[in-house]
C-alpha cells in the first residue's frame, strides 16, 4: 500500500510524469534491491557496505517524502569482492527525506538525531564525510546509488546551499519533524 502513496505524493512534489514514474519504479524495485550489496564510502582500502532489508514510507508533505530504510551494514575491501565483506550482527534504521528543499539522511545515534542535510548542487561538492549519506539518499530517492552527487544534482535539478540547509536542520529533534517544517 505505501507504494501507491509514493506515486501520489511524488506527483504533488515534483509535478513531472517522469519523476512520478521513477518514484513508482523505485518503490517497486525496493524488494529486488534488498538482497544486493551496495558499496558506501571507501577509505584506505576498506569500504563500508550495506544491504537494504526493508523500506517503508513513514509520511509525506508538500516538501518531501520520509522513508525508514533498514540496512545491514558491513565493511570489506574495495574492488567488488563481496565475499570478503564482514557483515554487522544487527541491522540499523536510516531515515531518508526525499526533498528538493531539504534532502537529508537521518539516524538516531544514542538518543540524539544525526542529520546529514545534503548540499546537492551542480556547482558544489558533497564533503567526503557525507559520501555514504549521499549514496544512500540517491539510492532511496532516485535509484542511483553509485552516481556522483554533483552529476546527480544537475540531472535531478537540485541547487541547494549550506545556509538554506543550516536554517532548517536545528529544528529537527525526530525524523518525523521534517514533515512538520516543510
Amino acid at each position: 500500500m505505501p507504494r501507491i502513496q509514493v506515486e501520489i505524493k511524488a506527483r504533488s512534489l515534483f509535478q513531472s510524469p517522469k519523476i512520478v514514474s521513477a518514484a513508482l519504479l523505485i518503490a517497486l524495485s525496493s524488494v529486488a534491491a534488498a538482497s544486493e550489496a551496495q558499496i558506501g564510502r571507501c577509505h584506505q582500502d576498506v569500504c563500508s557496505w550495506r544491504k537494504q532489508l526493508s523500506r517503508e514510507l513513514i509520511g509525506s508533505s508538500t516538501g518531501g517524502a520520509l522513508f525508514r530504510v533498514t540496512y545491514l551494514g558491513g565493511s570489506g575491501p574495495d574492488g567488488g569482492r563481496r565475499t570478503a565483506i564482514t557483515w554487522n550482527r544487527k541491522p540499523h534504521d536510516v531515515f531518508v527525506f526525499c526533498s528538493k528543499k531539504l534532502p537529508a539522511v537521518m539516524l538516531n545515534d544514542g538518543g540524539s538525531l544525526q542529520v546529514d542535510a545534503l548540499e546537492l548542487s551542480p556547482s558544489g561538492s558533497v564533503p567526503p564525510v557525507q559520501y555514504s549519506a549521499a549514496s544512500v539518499y540517491l539510492a532511496v530517492c532516485h535509484n542511483t546509488p553509485g552516481d556522483d552527487p554533483q552529476v546527480a544534482a544537475k540531472r535531478f535539478k537540485y541547487n541547494l546551499s549550506a545556509p538554506e540547509l543550516d536554517a532548517l536542520t536545528p529544528r529537527l529533534k525526530a525524523p518525523e519533524d521534517v514533515l512538520k517544517i516543510l
